[in-house]
């Protein structure tokens, strides 16, 4: 990553390798986006220590910058492999950039995301993707970084979403339908897109990780040759009740019917609350069919996340892809 400049060095300096120190990151994160216009998600010690969990995550990716022992700028990147246009990249997805709200007009949130790149380029990644909030200031100011860094940027994608209150509780009638394995994720992301698109391939370690993740739901149709399934989790809510919410994240119909597609949304809703969630939340990535969501009471949420692509090999693409499968945190 020759063309990346010596600003990039120059910022490790002042960073070092995350501690584990959950409990400080989690207050750290709450104090800097309690004034948030929407309320944000809790992320607690105990989730932020099952992230990394996942396989490939590593302290090492993620940078922090302490004063004393408290931590006050963070950021990490989480690995990925995927195809971009048919040919396959390792990646991470960059997330969680917070700085302490005393620190927020100290250029640390900069440093802290600087020295990630950095390090995916001198771990072999084959570049980074970025998910910035419409409006929010990371959003407005992403591509004047990358210029200065002589790093090339496409905004890979742009995704609304759906949300559903579930108030009144589980939906009335309803087959229950068992959870997902990791063997059928893995099958269902296989039929996923490749030419013309960003796509992940997962590996069954990393199905397993998201079929355990704390607060973790599924449910699949159980069709031996052709899966169907849909995944997400659960968690708390900053709001004055720390409302429970469902986050969905994978959508595999296949070529299955509506019959099938809804049972599944309803047995995934019927689940969640279960588990103690109000609201579900989809985002629109794309990559497959929502109605049998629209058909099932989600409605658009008023909120737009848009997905930036740095590679900095050869192979970076000059305009979107035409398809986008990869998990937005």
């Amino acid at each position: 990553m020759e063309g990346i400049a010596q600003t990039l060095r120059r910022a490790s300096s002042l960073v070092e390798d995350f501690r584990g120190d959950y409990d400080q990151l989690a207050a750290m994160m709450q104090a800097s986006w309690k004034n948030n216009v929407t309320p944000p998600f809790i992320y607690s010690p105990e989730f932020l220590a099952d992230c990394f969990r996942c396989p490939g995550s590593s302290f090492a990716l993620a940078p922090t910058v302490y004063h004393d022992s408290e931590p006050v700028a963070f950021a990490v990147g989480y690995p990925r492999r995927v195809t971009v246009g048919g040919a396959e990249q390792r990646i991470l997805i960059s997330t969680f950039l917070t700085v302490a709200p005393e620190q927020q007009s100290s250029g640390y949130g900069i440093v802290v995301w600087t020295e990630l790149l950095r390090r995916a380029a001198e771990a072999g990644f084959d570049g980074v993707v970025n998910y910035c909030v419409e409006g929010e200031a990371m959003d407005r100011m992403i591509h004047g970084l990358c210029r200065r860094l002589a790093l090339p940027i496409v905004r890979a994608a742009s995704f609304s979403y759906l949300a559903k209150s579930m108030w009144l509780g589980a939906p009335a009638g309803g087959a229950p339908l068992p959870g997902s394995s990791p063997e059928r994720l893995v099958q269902a992301a296989e039929r996923m897109p490749q030419n013309g698109a960003i796509s992940r391939r997962w590996t069954l370690e990393e199905a397993e990780w998201e079929l355990s993740r704390l607060g973790a739901v599924s449910v699949d149709a159980g069709i031996d040759s052709r899966p169907a399934l849909l995944t997400g989790y659960v968690m708390s809510v900053a709001d004055a009740v720390r409302t429970r919410c469902l986050v969905i994240r994978e959508v595999h119909w296949g070529d299955h019917g509506r019959e099938v597609r809804r049972a599944l949304v309803e047995a995934l809703v019927t689940k969640a609350v279960a588990a103690g969630a109000r609201i579900a939340f989809l985002p629109v990535l794309g990559y497959d069919d929502v109605s049998p969501f629209v058909a099932s009471g989600f409605v658009p949420a008023d909120h737009t996340t848009h997905a930036y692509l740095t590679l900095w090999s050869d192979s970076a693409p000059s305009r979107p892809p035409d398809r986008y499968y990869l998990d937005l945190i």
